[in-house]
């Protein structure tokens, strides 16, 4: 009986220690609703590698489709992978009249995710490409609570530069540099 005590004690002492992993939902508020769609790759480059990112445009009436057709233009929100991404919107503030749109930066899936699925973080050899697959998620959502991120247009004024224009630039990927040939891009 005493086993059974001392036993009962010990896994008690040890449960006090215990802790869980992080479910990477912490993000959720769940008292809105969220609306899923994903990217996948942005087509192919000349050796057949997905084209990872590109400029993604959500027209009025596919929100209105959507049912998000009289949400402010100034409360929508977007997120992937847990982060706020931030977004631009055609007007900035009212409900979106046909014609008008959402634009943002999309990307494909990376592998940032799968260092969790290592023992030992650095054996993953590069967070470039996704283990399982090159389609990303993306939630859009309304938030009238909060300063909601922004791409904002602005006028790229180049007449008082004082710095002097580069006649070329060469840009090269110095990891892979050799399984490359002229002319193919590095991803």
């Amino acid at each position: 009986m005493k086993k059974i005590y001392f036993l009962f004690l010990l896994l008690f002492a040890l449960a006090g220690n215990l802790s869980a992993q992080s479910y990477r939902n912490e993000w959720i508020d769940y008292s809105k609703t969220y609306y899923k769609f994903s990217l996948g790759p942005f087509g192919y480059d000349a050796v057949g590698w997905p084209v990872s990112n590109g400029v993604v445009r959500i027209s009025q009436a596919t929100l209105t489709a959507s049912g998000l057709g009289n949400v402010p233009a100034e409360q929508f929100q977007l997120w992937k992978d847990g982060k706020e991404q931030p977004i631009y919107t055609s007007k900035p503030t009212g409900i979106l009249s046909p014609g008008d749109y959402i634009e943002f930066w999309g990307e494909i899936a990376n592998g940032k995710p799968d260092k969790e699925l290592y023992p030992d973080s650095t054996y993953q050899m590069d967070d470039t490409w996704n283990l399982q697959t090159d389609t990303a998620s993306y939630f859009l959502t309304s938030n009238n609570s909060a300063n909601n991120k922004r791409l904002v247009q602005s006028i790229n004024d180049v007449n008082g530069a004082t710095i002097q224009a580069d006649n070329f630039y060469v840009y090269s990927c110095p990891a892979l540099q050799v399984l490359f040939k002229p002319g193919h891009r590095c991803v």
